[in-house]
């Protein structure tokens, strides 16, 4: 049997209008206050508390914050149990066009 895509629960467009902040139900692949679409979306971190980033999936939203999961992590952070994070810490990181300045 083939594997059928699975869109993820929510993605966020970083326009600060959408549901919860600037989170969007994964049933919508486009923004209607930004017009960003979610296949432009490379990915979604959150600060580790490390220094660095996070990866995340976010799996729930509440009236503050998300509860995320950890990611494409190389280092085993992907064991981590979900954790919440407030709107204001989750980002959104873009794919960008050959030859596009970053």
């Amino acid at each position: 049997m083939a594997h059928k895509y699975q869109p993820p629960k929510f993605w966020t467009c970083d326009c600060d209008r959408a549901t919860g902040g600037h989170i969007i139900d994964g049933l919508y692949s486009t923004c209607v206050y930004c017009g960003k679409h979610r296949h432009e979306l490379k990915e979604i971190v959150v600060p580790s508390g490390l220094g660095g980033v996070f990866c995340v999936e976010i799996l729930s939203v509440e009236d503050d914050c998300a509860k995320v999961k950890v990611v494409k992590s190389s280092n085993g952070f992907d064991a981590l149990p979900p954790f919440t994070v407030p709107f204001k810490d989750i980002a959104p990181r873009w794919k960008h066009k050959a030859g596009e300045i970053q």
